[in-house]
């Protein structure tokens, strides 16, 4: 499970990153953060960004991009008790580059 908790702080770190870039949409940040996830063999992974129009948030304010999954999605064996357990990782970023208009 603690590859799975680092797959999921990597993917919202680096979500969060592509979220500060100019012209960047809540879209195309969330696809970076998936295809790490994709690449990193996470299964039902869920990434949310909020507010979720990052190109309307000021400079200077934050916003927060959630990476989560079910742990029994993500076992390796089939045995094991995860039940209903839901990993998460979240990354809270200040914007700092106003978008080009």
């Amino acid at each position: 499970m603690i590859f799975i908790k680092q797959s999921l702080a990597i993917a919202a770190y680096e979500t969060a990153h592509q979220a500060l870039q100019r012209k960047a949409t809540a879209a195309s940040s969330i696809a970076v953060g998936m295809n790490i996830l994709s690449q990193r063999h996470v299964k039902n992974a869920n990434i949310t960004i909020s507010p979720s129009d990052i190109n309307n948030v000021p400079e200077g304010e934050y916003f927060t991009v959630m990476v989560s999954t079910n742990a029994s999605d993500n076992r390796l064996f089939a045995v094991g008790t995860y039940g209903a357990l839901k990993l998460e990782a979240s990354v809270t970023a200040m914007k700092e580059l106003a978008p080009i208009q």
